[in-house]
Parts: C-alpha cells; sequence; structure tokens
C-alpha cells in the first residue's frame, strides 16, 4: 500500500519538482506567505525519491513460525470452556445429589458459563439491526 501511494505521490507531484527544488535553494523572504509551504513539499519530494527502508513485513516474509521460534508462553497458556470453577461446581452438585446436607445449599447455579437463560433471564424477543 505504501509503494503504491508513493508512485501516486510521485506522480501527482513530478509536473511541479522544479517549482519546489528551487524553491528550497533560495532562501525564502519572511514577508511570503506561508514560508515553510515550498520547503516542506521539497523535504518530501527528496523524500519519496530516496530508496525505501525494507519493509518489516517484507523481511519477516521469509521467518517461518514453528514451536521452536513460538513463544514458549504462547505454548504453555490454556483455555478450557469447562475450566476448575466448572469442574468444581460439578463435583459440588455431584456431592449434593448423594448427599443433601453436605453443605450449608442445596443447589448450585452456574453463573460463568454465558448462558443467561439458565438463570431464569428470558431470552431477547427482538431482531437485532
Amino acid at each position: 500500500m505504501r509503494r503504491f501511494a508513493e508512485e501516486n505521490a510521485r506522480n501527482l507531484l513530478a509536473p511541479h519538482t522544479d517549482i519546489f527544488i528551487s524553491a528550497s535553494q533560495h532562501p525564502i523572504s519572511s514577508s511570503q506567505k506561508s514560508p515553510h509551504l515550498l520547503s516542506s513539499a521539497a523535504f518530501f519530494l527528496r523524500f519519496l525519491n530516496t530508496k525505501a527502508a525494507p519493509y518489516p513485513s517484507d523481511s519477516m516474509a521469509s521467518t517461518t513460525l514453528t514451536l521452536d521460534t513460538i513463544n514458549p508462553k504462547v505454548l504453555e497458556c490454556e483455555y478450557a470452556v469447562r475450566g476448575e470453577i466448572v469442574i468444581l461446581a460439578q463435583r459440588l452438585q455431584e456431592e449434593l445429589k448423594n448427599n443433601p446436607n453436605a453443605h450449608p445449599f442445596d443447589e448450585i447455579l452456574y453463573c460463568n458459563i454465558g448462558n443467561p437463560q439458565s438463570l431464569g433471564q428470558q431470552p431477547i424477543t427482538f431482531f437485532r439491526e
């Protein structure tokens, strides 16, 4: 994308380069409007005419991600839909089923699974726009 923009800018500004270059070579009097406009344009043109540095995406394109090069923390990370809380809740529910007086509560509410209907909330009845 940057290369495309550079080429378009270069093509658009090419007919006017002699104005910008001559303006950058001669000092502009302080009485003129926008004294930095022409010098900024000349700097921009010089920037466009220089060879661009290699892009990070170009230099990284040859690097392959493997199990040896990936961050070890990525390999160690865990994601479980049925995490420790749900496993503990199921164990407690099993204990309550086998011995109803084993705990000071008589039921388990699964609040962490993202299902509001399990807690009695009515489903959304309108269509989203």
